[in-house]
C-alpha cells in the first residue's frame, strides 16, 4: 500500500510475518546493491519488535546474506551499560551479531558505559562521519515507535526534536527520567531506506496519528531523497486499512 511517494505500508497477519516480510526487503537491499565492492552501512534498533526481526534474520537468512559487507550502527542508545539488558546493543548482539558471527571490525556501538552522555553522543557522531562522510547517508536505518509516536529517542516535546545541525544528540527524556543517545531528524532523513517495524494494539492509535498528520516525533521522519517503509501486523496497522 503506498501512501505517499516517500512511504510504502506493508501490512501481515500478525507479528511474525510481518518480520519475515522486513527480513525479506533486508535481504533484497543488501543483496542487490549496486556496487558489490561498497560497504552496506544499517544502523539498528531496540524494543521487542526489531527482536522478532533480528532472529528471523539470523535464523532464515544467515547464508543467503554476504553479512561480511555490511557495518552495524545503532539509531539510539540508553544511557547504560552495554551488558545492561535494556541495552539496545546488547539485544541485537544477542539477536543477530552473536549468531551470525559478526567481527567487531564491523561494529559501532554507542559507548553509553563512560564519560558523560553529551561526550558520548559528540564521539558517536565522529564516528559516523568518519565512516560515511558529511552528510552521513545510510543504507538502511531501523526504527521502531512507541505508544506516544516517539521513534528513536525522539520523544514528543524534548529538546532532540528542535535539533537542525547535529547529527547525534544526547536528549533527556521526562517521562522516562533518563538520558538517551539519539540519531537526529537531520540524519534520519538523509537515509536512503528506512523500515519502521511496529506491531500489536497498543501502537494503533499512534499510528493512526502518525499516518494523519505530522504532530508526533515519527510522522517527521521524511527522507530527502530516500524511502519509508513501514511493517507492521494488522493489530497496529488495521484502522489505516479499514479508513474513518
Amino acid at each position: 500500500m503506498a501512501l505517499s511517494r516517500a512511504w510504502i505500508l506493508h501490512t501481515a497477519e500478525d507479528a511474525h510475518q510481518s518480520a519475515a516480510m522486513a527480513a525479506r526487503r533486508f535481504h533484497e537491499l543488501a543483496g542487490h546493491q549496486q556496487n558489490p565492492a561498497r560497504r552496506f552501512r544499517v544502523a539498528l534498533a531496540g524494543g521487542g519488535t526489531p527482536k522478532r526481526f533480528y532472529q528471523t534474520l539470523a535464523e532464515s537468512h544467515r547464508t543467503a546474506i554476504d553479512w561480511s559487507r555490511i557495518d552495524f550502527f545503532w539509531s539510539d542508545e540508553r544511557w547504560v551499560p552495554p551488558d545492561d539488558p535494556q541495552s539496545n546493543y546488547r539485544l541485537a548482539r544477542e539477536c543477530l551479531l552473536d549468531p551470525l558471527s559478526i567481527p567487531e571490525t564491523q561494529i559501532f556501538r554507542v559507548a553509553a558505559e563512560s564519560g558523560d552522555a553529551d561526550q558520548s553522543a559528540a564521539e558517536y557522531e565522529r564516528t559516523i562521519v568518519e565512516q560515511l562522510g558529511e552528510p552521513p547517508v545510510f543504507d538502511l536505518i531501523l526504527l521502531g515507535v512507541g505508544e506516544d509516536g516517539h521513534t528513536a529517542s525522539l520523544f514528543p516535546g524534548s529538546a532532540a526534536l528542535k535539533e537542525t545541525v547535529r547529527w547525534v544528540v544526547s536528549n533527556w527524556v521526562e517521562k522516562l527520567q533518563a538520558w538517551r543517545i539519539t540519531f537526529t531528524l537531520p540524519l534520519l532523513n538523509q537515509a536512503k531506506h528506512i523500515f519502521f517495524l511496529v506491531n500489536g494494539p497498543g501502537k494503533a492509535d499512534a499510528m493512526e496519528a502518525i499516518f494523519r498528520g505530522p504532530s508526533l516525533p515519527a510522522a517527521r521522519v521524511r527522507p530527502v531523497q530516500g524511502e519509508v517503509e513501514w511493517f507492521a501486523d494488522t493489530a497496529a496497522a488495521g484502522r489505516l486499512l479499514t479508513g474513518p
